[in-house]
């Protein structure tokens, strides 16, 4: 209530700016329809305006990565049928492959620098370590990872553990001058750098792409930020959260229930967990940074890659976008979406199971499963449209089927039907899934510090040749400090003990 008191009188704007001003995370909570539109977008170059159609142009997003300071993305718009001739593509370039084997891990022999913290930039470590990548965790000893954050009593938090298996621990001071020199030694042999450091925060270390390049001119930055680096907002600093506020998922994930937006108690928000977009970001620099492996391995010579978490928010939902900013500037002849997509309650304590009609057709086939075919007549629910307006009235209506059967058995009654059905899991029901149980997507993974087995991610897709990801435990702060001295950077005992008594290492008993 204070907090509510002390921002009625300020705009969303000025909020945001004296929030930033003082390092505090903050957000305006912003409506999918304003995005396209702000300065920051604009600036950056990250929407432009294309002819979609002949005679309909708009704003759209360009596309997800900055590849050395230029998109890479949107460059025209998806061609009529028939506008080529039939023609044989010039034939590509013939790469060696490295040697190998059927059945080896295909990044093994590639070493990664990781800077990265959190979920972005663990999970971009780790998919790269689960294909036999050597990933070199770089960790400072007053700036541990924020998840290493773990119950009173815990040696290490279940979601380091999961995030970060597949890794060296390297304990290094970055900011002395002696650790700045090791890390320079590692760069000269690593392949890539990872990081997802707010911008500007590598060069204060004297660590730009630029730096690393004089170093070793093969090397590949792959980085990730709340909002790039570059643009009025890249300075901000931005959690899952913040983004999603600023880029309209908040608004997305709302209430669209009268009773519950009547409710001045609360809000109508339901945006609480950071899943979104902290794990795709992960898996959007992995591509990038593939691509930049892959181009040095053709030229020779390394890449900056970054991504920008807002961007990537925006790329994922350009068809609503698109739509709502072409809807905002009067175009003519957008077609509204009349499907229905609509949760449902169940039999049971809170159970709830999600169905989408798409179709008149597909609403004439789920009228026979609820045994009223009468509905399929109804004027109310006849076509999309009616459907649409007269959502509230049918959702009563079906949810009186719905609550008289499981999520489970509602959707297989649905889906038999051929209809877009689905039961609502929690996260125990996940594991107990038989579709992902036979296509064995979790595996039991083991950690020493942790008293029990922690069902992982079996590796990150389903490979014929390629095995399953390595089980090697997730480091403590510096466990591998000394290793990593003695085999990658050919240092003595002496001089390792040294350093560690000096604090420019640490390892785990320091």
């Amino acid at each position: 209530m204070l907090i509510r008191a002390l921002f009625a009188e300020q705009t969303m704007k000025d909020l945001v700016a004296a929030g930033q001003a003082h390092g505090v995370p903050i957000a305006a909570v912003l409506t999918p329809s304003q995005i396209l539109g702000t300065e920051h977008f604009q600036a950056v170059g990250a929407i432009t305006d294309a002819e979609l159609v002949p005679g309909v142009r708009t704003s759209v997003p360009t596309g997800y990565f900055v590849v050395d300071g230029r998109r890479s993305g949107f460059r025209a718009p998806a061609p009529p049928a028939g506008q080529d001739e039939p023609c044989w593509l010039a034939a590509p370039p013939v790469v060696p492959s490295p040697p190998g084997k059927l059945g080896d891990y295909p990044f093994a022999g590639l070493r990664i620098l990781d800077l990265g913290v959190i979920v972005a930039g663990g999970e971009l470590s780790r998919l790269f370590g689960d294909l036999g990548a050597e990933v070199i965790k770089v960790e400072s000893a007053d700036y541990p990872d924020g998840l290493r954050q773990a119950p009173d009593g815990a040696a290490m938090s279940q979601t380091f553990a999961w995030t970060h298996r597949n890794q060296l621990g390297l304990g290094l001071d970055l900011r002395s001058p002696e650790g700045k020199e090791i890390f320079g030694r590692l760069v000269a042999e690593a392949d890539a750098v990872f990081a997802n450091f707010k911008p500007g925060t590598l060069a204060s270390l004297g660590f730009s792409y630029e730096e690393l390049r004089a170093v070793n001119p093969r090397i590949v930055l792959a980085e990730s930020s709340a909002f790039g680096n570059s643009g009025p907002w890249s300075t901000r600093m931005g959690y899952g959260p913040l983004v999603r506020a600023a880029t309209g998922v908040t608004r997305l994930w709302t209430s669209d229930d009268p009773d519950s937006q009547a409710d001045t108690a609360r809000h109508a928000f339901y945006d609480a967990t950071t899943i979104f977009p902290d794990h795709v970001v992960g898996r959007v620099t992995a591509i990038a940074a593939l691509a930049a492996l892959i181009h040095r391995d053709h030229t020779g010579g390394g890449s900056h890659v970054h991504i920008s978490q807002a961007e990537a928010v925006v790329n994922q939902l350009d068809t609503l976008y698109v739509t709502q900013a072409a809807r905002a500037a009067g175009i003519p002849r957008i077609r509204d979406d009349t499907s229905l997509h609509a949760v449902y309650p169940c039999a049971g304590d809170d159970e709830w199971c999600v169905i989408s009609i798409d179709t008149d057709d597909e609403w004439r086939r789920a009228t026979w499963i609820f045994d009223r075919q009468e509905w399929a007549e109804d004027p109310r629910f006849a076509t999309g449209e009616s459907r649409v307006a007269n959502r509230r009235e049918l959702v009563e209506l079906v949810s009186a089927w719905t609550r008289m059967r499981t999520p489970v058995r509602a959707a297989e009654l649905l889906q038999s039907a051929g209809l877009a059905a689905g039961p609502m899991n929690r996260p125990p029901d996940i594991l107990e899934d038989p579709q992902l149980i036979e296509r064995k997507l979790y595996s039991d993974m083991v950690h020493p510090l942790i008293d029990r087995p922690l069902p992982a991610e079996t590796g990150p897709a389903t490979f014929q040749h390629i095995p399953p990801a390595p089980q090697r435990p997730a480091p403590l702060p510096g466990q591998d400090t000394r290793e990593i001295c003695r085999n990658v950077l050919g240092m003595s005992t002496e001089e390792t003990e040294r350093l560690i008594h000096d604090r420019v290492l640490f390892g785990p008993d320091s």
